[in-house]
């Protein structure tokens, strides 16, 4: 019987986050364990995290507990796409390994679940804490004027996407439940899109094409941000910004989305670019292809510069409100009385 949640955990040698993780899904999952299954992705871990997976197993009785060992280390985002791509379950949370979730989550998320069996996405608000400052901020990630019930997927994704974290506010896997049927065929659509640092965000604008959203108002998880090490790479950080961000936000066009939406986004990342201008010789001196680089934050300004004045004659305007007064954007069945 198809199971209604898989629980994916991608890890790469964090046995000692993942034994923490493993500690608190085995406490939340009780009462769910009929519908749930839990899935480690060990993404050819040196450590123990073999070990800790078999020391949990028999805790879970009732639920499913395994692991999916790859024979070499594919890369993040592969693995990633692997535990999705591989879902049998109705819904899949791809939940980090060293992400804190707050009590009571797991029976809110199969709660709504259960609700609403036809959501194209949920997503749980969130806050960051920084490492490399300790400092934690309790800003909610996403926009927070959303009706507690299923909205209109497309322009909540908008809503979202154009928020201040633009792209890095819905690629943020432990607050993703995707509809794992619609993440699969946009794996099928874009397979490359386990190339871009920012490709979750085309999985999740997808879905949210396919059905209606749920945002949630409350916190339920905590970020850690700075402990990846692509995070402390600058190299990928440009990239991501002049080639990753505009790559996704083109495919998002191409499933529907507004050339508008594209622009600002692109615009509010390269502005972010800037904001470290600073450190412009520590970016720069790395970095062989530097003059590539540079070209192509020139190209994306002059695009979104062109396309500004282009714009009344060639493009057509979307005509959905974004204004935040328009959240009243109802259910999949009040819309198609």
């Amino acid at each position: 019987m198809t199971k209604l949640l898989l629980i994916a955990i991608p890890t790469y040698n964090r046995a000692s986050q993942l034994q923490t993780q493993l500690a608190w899904i085995a406490k939340e999952i009780k009462g769910f364990e009929a519908d749930c299954e839990v899935i480690v992705y060990d993404n050819c871990s040196t450590d123990g995290t073999q070990a800790v997976i078999s020391e949990w197993q028999p805790v879970f009785g009732g639920t499913t507990l395994k692991s999916v060992r790859n024979p070499e280390n594919i890369g993040g985002m592969r693995n990633l796409a692997l535990s999705l791509s591989e879902s049998k379950s109705r819904f899949t949370w791809t939940l980090g390994d060293d992400d804190p979730v707050d009590e009571g989550t797991l029976a809110f998320v199969m709660q709504t679940l259960r609700k609403y069996p036809d959501l194209g996405l949920l997503y749980l608000n969130y806050s960051a804490y920084y490492t490399q400052l300790d400092q934690m901020n309790h800003d909610r990630w996403l926009p927070t004027d959303f009706e507690q019930q299923p909205v209109d997927g497309k322009l909540a994704f908008q809503r979202c996407i154009e928020g201040p974290y633009t792209v890095g506010g819905v690629i943020f896997l432990s607050a993703t439940i995707f509809r794992t049927e619609f993440t699969q065929t946009a794996l099928r659509q874009w397979p490359d899109s386990v190339k871009n640092w920012g490709g979750m965000a085309f999985w999740t604008g997808y879905c949210a094409t396919q059905g209606d959203i749920f945002v949630t108002e409350a916190k339920h998880l905590v970020c850690v941000v700075g402990v990846s090490k692509w995070e402390g790479e600058k190299k990928i950080h440009t990239r991501m910004l002049s080639k990753d961000i505009p790559e996704v936000c083109f495919k998002l066009q191409e499933i529907g989305y507004p050339h508008q939406m594209s622009r600002r986004v692109i615009q509010r990342s390269l502005g972010s670019y800037f904001y470290w201008a600073r450190d412009v010789l520590s970016y720069l001196r790395p970095f062989k292809d530097w003059p590539l680089e540079m070209a192509s934050v020139g190209a994306f300004l002059l695009f979104s510069l062109g396309a500004s004045v282009l714009e009344p004659n060639k493009l057509k305007e979307s005509s959905e409100s974004l204004e935040p007064s328009a959240m009243s954007y109802g259910t999949a069945q009040e819309r198609d009385r």
